[in-house]
């Protein structure tokens, strides 16, 4: 999995060392084969709770976040959707959209993030599998 090695960190999420930089991610939002439009995309940084950056997913379910994050090159990152609706004929008619929808990936150390990057049912159930003794419970 992504996450394998990771080390421990500072109280501000930072890891053990590495310089700041800079990435900039693209990717697409699906549930089955469906694109999910206007859902809100946050990346993280591990053991950091406001996200380094959010955007809106498209009519297709894509994302670009327009601006870079800028984080320890050896922190550990991951990217969580949610809200949205997931059917693209509902997005040009203005559809309601699902408060309880969620998915999310694991993308691993900043310094090796992808510039692409899939969240879909698939990616979701491995991030929770991997993370999961570090999830709260209560939410």
């Amino acid at each position: 999995m992504l996450l394998a090695g990771c080390g421990g960190s500072n109280p501000a999420g930072g890891g053990t060392g590495g310089s700041l930089s800079t990435r900039h991610i693209k990717g697409v939002l699906h549930g089955g084969q469906s694109p999910i439009c206007n859902s809100t995309v946050s990346l993280y940084q591990a053991g950091i709770t406001s996200p380094c950056l959010t955007t809106t997913t498209d009519s297709q379910g894509n994302f670009n976040f327009a601006t870079t994050c800028e984080a320890l090159a050896n922190s550990q990152m991951y990217i969580v959707a949610t809200g949205g609706i997931p059917n693209n004929n509902d997005c040009s008619s203005g559809g309601t959209g699902n408060t309880a929808l969620a998915m999310s990936a694991a993308l691993g150390r900043f310094d090796s993030l992808p510039s692409f990057v899939n969240i879909d049912e698939v990616t979701t159930v491995a991030s929770v599998w991997a993370l999961n003794q570090f999830l709260d419970s209560s939410g």
